[in-house]
C-alpha cells in the first residue's frame, strides 16, 4: 500500500561494511572508538533512529565481523565479490534490502567510517525526506555531498545499475538539482590511511 502524504515514508538503511580496508592496514569495522568497534557503534547509531528496517552488507573477513553485531537484530548479506568494490556491495545490499523489504520508500545508504555519525543526524534527514519525498536528502561536510543520503524510490533502479567501483556520490552528483543537504559536523573524519588512524585516537 502507497503511504498517504500524512503517512510518514518507510525507509530503509543499507550499511556498506564489506571492503578490506587495505590502505588502513587492519579492518576499520574493528577499530575502537568510544569503548566498542566502529561497526557495531555505527549500527548502535542506524537502530536508534526511526529507520524502519536496516540492511549491513559484509564481505571481507565476514565472519569477524559477524562476530561483533551477532547479538543485534539486523539483517545482514554477505557479499562474496566483494573485491569488485563499493559499487558491487552497494548493489548486491540494494536487492536483499528490497527482497526483505519490496515496499520502500526510501533507502539511506551509510558507511562504517564515519566515527562521529550520530542518531541526531539520521532522524534530520528522515524528518528532511518526510517533507520532500522526490529529492535526495545527502549530508554535507568540508564541501563534499555524500553518505548518510537517501534516496527516493525513484532513484532505485540508478543505484543498482551503477558501476563496480563506483558509490552512492556518483548518483548525488548527477542530481544536483535534486539533492537537499544537511551539514553533518566532522563528517570529513574518516579512516582510510594509518595516519587517519591516529588522528582518530587523538580525538577519542
Amino acid at each position: 500500500m502507497t503511504n498517504s502524504k500524512l503517512d510518514k515514508p518507510i525507509v530503509g538503511g543499507l550499511l556498506l561494511a564489506a571492503g578490506a580496508s587495505s590502505r588502513l592496514g587492519q579492518s576499520k569495522q574493528l577499530v575502537e572508538f568510544d569503548h566498542q568497534p566502529l561497526l557495531r557503534r555505527t549500527l548502535q547509531t542506524l537502530f536508534h533512529s526511526h529507520l524502519n528496517h536496516t540492511m549491513t552488507v559484509l564481505g571481507a573477513r565476514a565472519q569477524e565481523h559477524l562476530a561483533v553485531i551477532a547479538h543485534m537484530a539486523t539483517d545482514t548479506c554477505i557479499n562474496e565479490a566483494w573485491e569488485k568494490g563499493m559499487g558491487h556491495s552497494l548493489k548486491f545490499g540494494m536487492l536483499r534490502l528490497l527482497e526483505a523489504q519490496p515496499a520502500l520508500d526510501g533507502v539511506l545508504i551509510a558507511v562504517c567510517d564515519q566515527p562521529f555519525l550520530t542518531t541526531a543526524h539520521i532522524d534530520g534527514l528522515l524528518d528532511q525526506f518526510a517533507h520532500s519525498r522526490h529529492s535526495i536528502v545527502a549530508s554535507e561536510y568540508k564541501g563534499i555531498q555524500g553518505v548518510p543520503a537517501i534516496f527516493p524510490q525513484a532513484h532505485f533502479g540508478e543505484l543498482m545499475s551503477i558501476g563496480d567501483e563506483a558509490g552512492a556520490r556518483k548518483v548525488i552528483a548527477a542530481h544536483a538539482d535534486q539533492v537537499i543537504l544537511r551539514h553533518l559536523e566532522k563528517g570529513e573524519v574518516d579512516l582510510d590511511t594509518p595516519e587517519d588512524l591516529k588522528h582518530l585516537r587523538r580525538k577519542d
